[in-house]
């Protein structure tokens, strides 16, 4: 019988309209660093919380994380490091370098109002889910399970 695959370490990661835009975003970054699957749901005001906050206007992993791509300037050992969204911190100094191109594929961003969506199947295994940050309103439907949405 042949050994059964690896798969990698799949956690959800949801973000509504209470603040903290900042956080969900380092949580995003460490999860991906630390070789994670993330399946990203974005509401409709962690949308505006995200505008608002950082400025980030599209759901793509490009504009959540752009100090993690690679400049289109020549790489010399002295150049700035891009800087971060604001409301973010720039990585320490020691912190080990990776390529977030390769991350690209384990970042799975769904939309909201797919209530189909595959995390929404209670077959889909992982191995965690955090909203961060969480709306009164959305820990209500989590609460009372009266959710219309993936993330509810």
């Amino acid at each position: 019988m042949p050994p059964i695959p690896a798969t990698p370490r799949r956690f959800i990661l949801g973000i509504t309209g209470a603040s903290g835009a900042a956080y969900a975003l380092r949580t995003l970054e460490c999860l991906l660093a630390a070789n994670c699957e993330v399946h990203l749901v974005v509401s409709d005001y962690g949308r505006r919380l995200l505008a608002d906050e950082t400025g980030i206007r599209h759901l793509d992993l490009q504009s959540l994380l752009p100090h993690l791509f690679a400049s289109d300037t020549p790489n010399t050992p002295n150049a700035p490091a891009p800087p971060p969204p604001p409301g973010l911190r720039p990585r320490p100094a020691n912190t080990p370098p990776w390529s977030l191109d390769a991350t690209a594929p384990r970042c799975i961003i769904h939309p909201n109002k797919d209530v189909g969506a595959i995390i929404a199947s209670g077959s889909f295994l992982h191995q965690g889910m955090a909203i961060l940050p969480c709306s009164s309103t959305t820990l209500g439907s989590l609460a009372t399970g009266s959710g219309s949405n993936l993330l509810c």
